[in-house]
């Protein structure tokens, strides 16, 4: 007659080992501080990082700065980058101050009420690279949306159109870092 085998110790330990692993938070992967040893060693060569801090709110539309922000992030990461919330980590750090908000009413109805309205948002940024001014440019996006009756429903759409015209801008600076920094980064690494 055969005893049931049980299960050596190396097997055990093993087994223990693997649990331990998975359940302490172990990942793998690359830990920014290789990253930084990394740049450390090859300076030259260029990484696609950029710090974008909150942006500036001049006008009187609240909270406005945080989705803007929100909205450059999200198409940054979307095109390439890697956003780092440290500016002493990123290759570029984007500041931008938002300095123009309109809504203006761009058709009525029967009653005399807007039933369309055209968001108009004006933004001036500042990208730095290495602590030195890269450049400076503004812009003016517009995006539009109709009114509801329900206030719910309007706020929504507006938001909506918000998000239109930074994801317009953001695309717009994205392009030009792409095409204008990156390509004389390239010049300077080829010389």
């Amino acid at each position: 007659m055969k005893q049931p085998r049980t299960p050596s110790s190396l097997h055990l330990t093993i087994f223990l080992l693997l649990t331990l692993l998975a359940g302490c938070g172990y990942q793998n992967g690359m830990d920014h501080r290789l990253a930084d040893l990394n740049r450390g060693r090859d300076p030259g060569r260029f990484r696609r990082t950029i710090a974008i801090p909150f942006f500036e709110n001049d006008t009187f539309e609240p909270l406005l700065e945080k989705r803007i922000s929100q909205i450059f992030k999200e198409t940054f990461i979307s095109r390439g980058w890697k956003v780092e919330s440290n500016p002493g980590r990123a290759d570029f750090v984007l500041k931008g101050r938002i300095n123009l908000y309109h809504r203006t009413p761009i058709s009525l109805n029967l009653q005399g009420q807007a039933r369309e309205y055209r968001i108009q948002i004006g933004l001036q940024v500042h990208l730095q690279q290495s602590g030195e001014k890269r450049f400076e440019t503004s812009y003016e996006e517009s995006a539009e949306y109709l009114a509801q009756s329900d206030a719910k429903l309007s706020r929504s759409a507006e938001d909506r159109a918000i998000r239109e015209a930074g994801q317009k801008m953001a695309g717009i600076l994205t392009d030009l870092l792409l095409t204008r920094i990156i390509a004389e980064k390239g010049q300077e690494t080829n010389r």
